[in-house]
């Protein structure tokens, strides 16, 4: 024997009433009609946009770069030879905060 239980119907939302209705910052009907038609051809301004695109020639480009300071050329010179990458790494365990004192990253 199988016992259904009814579901509770659902409780409608109640329903907001408008109190006062604001018309300081709306636009007049002529710039909303205005916006609309600029906004209506906006998706064939796109498109004939893009089939432009295909056909244009590629131009050349420069790249304009800028000079790096000594302490940024030092920098990154020690990464370029292997020994020192593992000196700057032995370096930083020697030299880090002890284990001890290094916060547990679990929770409690």
């Amino acid at each position: 024997m199988v016992v259904r239980v009814p579901e509770p119907s659902p409780t409608p939302l109640p329903v907001p009433t408008v109190t006062s209705v604001g018309t300081r910052d709306l636009a007049a009907m002529s710039q909303s009609r205005q916006a609309y038609e600029r906004a209506s051809q906006l998706d064939q301004q796109v498109g004939a946009h893009i089939a432009k695109v295909s056909t244009q020639r590629v131009q050349l480009t420069s790249v304009v770069r800028t000079k790096a300071s000594p302490e940024v050329v030092q920098a990154a010179g020690m990464f370029k030879n292997a020994r020192t990458v593992r000196q700057a790494v032995i370096a930083s365990l020697i030299l880090g905060p002890p284990r001890a004192l290094e916060q547990e990253s679990g929770g409690i």
